[in-house]
């Protein structure tokens, strides 16, 4: 408590044996600093203090680094409980805030509908793709606002794959981001007040929702995702409550629109600073009869996949997951007490030199030339552990079609994009990494 006190007033440089990051304000300590190019953040950091240092932010937070960090996010003695606390609205009965064996049983009824086999067998892949393609092709002429047309893609696919007819897209968009203000740090619920429009939202997304499983629960063909969650089982045969098939919906279509549309966008505007590697893309997309449906499809497309895999590797959409401790146990040099708060940069680990050479350079055929599988290592954008990213497949296909149909789309106007003049790509974290606002791609003559 002492120590608390003295970062609400005064920064202080150390915090029970380990250096505290600098540049904390009074009272409200590093918030201000993790708005910064979190990459950049941490691994200044790093270098100056080592693999583990405090920040404070609400609560005084261990930054574990390197391998350390990486073995957290599989340790079974820590939970991700502690973020209902903050955000309890938005998260409910999902997956993101339960741990243990209610995460084990949510998670093991519905890992079938989100393998490539439960992807292509519900329809979803054929939806992304007619998606993807409609909306391409409505481009203007002359460019786009980067992550704004791919935000609005992604969650049209999400809820195209739910089944809501196209007349009602605009409703349903518009609720989503208002649901998104119970994610606001100012815990006020008052009329007007961002959480409370945010928490109405989310009761007209409850309704919907569930009257989206009523219908699909009493079609006489029972196809699509929706299906596919309701008769889900896990290994003892149990499925879902409703409760949770509403949640972890809402929070699915969170996962699957901003994560996704953060990293197409930025893979489409590392095309447009990279000619070369658009016209590398094109030619590969051509060589296939139309845009990947299936993991077999998929195949035809390896240079797209790495266009995915390096944009995902210097772009990572989610920067750092916090877990807290239950039980005691050691971490490098720290020995974790029930209730300490941890967090692990997935941000820092793309950008690894031992494992990426030269990691500040976009070069997707540091991919191609690989001659091992991906590891965990690689995926660590989706995070790790149980808590590793149930939408990873269906993010990969998306960003796959999307990078196909974006080539096919543009070659066959005889255009390409390009980045504006003086353009100069930055990140911003809020909480994702996007392109800062308004970044463009124009569209110029091949």
């Amino acid at each position: 408590r002492v120590a608390s006190r003295r970062m609400l007033g005064f920064p202080q440089r150390s915090h029970r044996g380990f250096p505290v990051l600098e540049g904390a304000w009074p009272f409200i300590g590093h918030l201000v600093r993790l708005t910064e190019d979190l990459p950049v953040l941490f691994e200044s950091a790093a270098a100056q203090h080592g693999p583990q240092y405090y920040l404070y932010a609400s609560d005084w937070v261990l930054v574990c680094m390197g391998t350390e960090g990486f073995e957290l996010l599989k340790n079974k003695t820590t939970t991700s409980e502690h973020y209902r606390d903050h955000v309890d609205v938005f998260i409910g009965k999902s997956l993101l805030g339960v741990d243990g064996a209610p995460h084990r049983r949510m998670r093991g009824a519905m890992n079938g509908s989100f393998t490539p086999r439960g992807i292509t067998a519900s329809g979803a892949a054929d939806t992304s793709a007619a998606v993807i393609e409609e909306r391409i092709a409505g481009f203007a002429a002359d460019g786009i606002d980067a992550h704004h047309e791919t935000q609005t893609l992604a969650l049209h696919i999400i809820f195209r794959v739910l089944d809501i007819a196209a007349k009602d897209l605009g409703a349903w968009t518009e609720k989503y981001q208002e649901f998104l203000l119970t994610l606001f740090p100012v815990p006020i619920d008052l009329p007007l007040f961002p959480r409370r429009r945010g928490r109405n939202a989310g009761l007209w997304l409850d309704d919907r929702i569930r009257g989206l499983f009523a219908a699909a629960a009493s079609a006489a063909e029972r196809t699509g995702i929706l299906a596919a969650l309701l008769d889900a089982r896990d290994d003892a045969g149990e499925g879902l409550t409703e409760p949770e098939l509403v949640d972890n919906l809402k929070l699915l279509a969170l996962a699957g629109h901003e994560t996704t549309a953060s990293t197409m966008a930025w893979a489409a505007l590392m095309l447009a600073a990279h000619p070369a590697c658009f016209d590398r893309l094109v030619e590969e997309s051509l060589a296939a009869p139309d845009v990947p449906r299936s993991p077999k499809e998929l195949a035809r497309h390896p240079f797209a996949e790495a266009l995915f895999r390096e944009s995902l590797r210097l772009y990572p959409p989610v920067g750092m997951v916090t877990r807290r401790a239950i039980a005691p146990f050691r971490i490098g040099r720290f020995d974790a007490s029930p209730g300490d708060l941890m967090v692990v940069p997935l941000c820092v680990y793309g950008r690894d030199p031992s494992l990426y050479p030269d990691p500040d350079r976009f070069d997707p055929d540091r991919w191609l030339t690989r001659t091992t599988s991906i590891t965990p290592i690689e995926t660590a954008a989706f995070g790790g552990g149980p808590h590793f990213c149930l939408g990873y497949h269906f993010a990969w296909l998306e960003v796959v079609q999307f990078l196909v149909a974006f080539a096919r789309t543009l070659h066959g106007r005889g255009v390409r994009p390009a980045l504006p003049e003086g353009t100069s790509l930055a990140r911003r974290y809020q909480p994702f990494c996007q392109p800062k606002k308004g970044s463009r791609i124009v569209f110029v003559p091949t």
